[in-house]
């Protein structure tokens, strides 16, 4: 789910608003990309309503990520209630960082946390597309392949994070 103000249709920077329609249902930008939305006054508003509409499922992502690296002889990532509970702080931060400050992953740098971290993320349509989309780009499979030892992610709405790290000291 995507917030808006009331005034002013949505569509996403990397689509030419002049195709959104502004009917408060759906905004169909160019390329074809359907992109529902919500009406809400502020972004808080929008993600506390969106922890209660369907979401791309991050399980089924964290999957798809682990056949993968089984198909590559590498050993899969496990799950870590840390690093998962750092996956739902940064889901709520990534509506702005895609879409409105352009300051991607600043969210997760200005932690300056004192171990080594990888962070993919993605805006799509559904789990097989955010997981083709990181394979197809060469930084975000590296770290789909790389040695980290932990991986956790969430998806608030389409926008998913995945994080990767065996907690190496800086």
């Amino acid at each position: 789910m995507i917030a808006r103000s009331e005034e002013k249709a949505y569509c996403p920077a990397y689509y030419d608003s002049q195709f959104c329609s502004a009917d408060r249902i759906s905004d169909v930008c160019t390329k074809g990309v359907e992109v529902v939305v919500e009406t809400a006054t502020d972004l808080s508003e929008a993600l506390v309503q969106s922890e209660k509409l369907p979401s791309l499922d991050a399980d089924r992502i964290f999957t798809m990520i682990n056949n993968y690296r089984a198909d590559l002889g590498l050993s899969p990532y496990v799950k870590e209630e840390k690093l998962c509970s750092l996956a739902r702080e940064r889901g709520p931060e990534l509506y702005d960082e895609i879409f409105v400050n352009g300051n991607i992953h600043g969210g997760l740098y200005d932690r300056d946390l004192p171990w080594w971290i990888t962070e993919n993320m993605k805006y799509g349509g559904s789990e097989e597309s955010v997981f083709h989309w990181w394979l197809s780009s060469p930084i975000h499979r590296k770290a789909i392949e790389g040695d980290f030892t932990l991986s956790c992610g969430e998806c608030f709405g389409n926008s998913c994070v995945q994080l990767f790290t065996s907690y190496t000291p800086k």
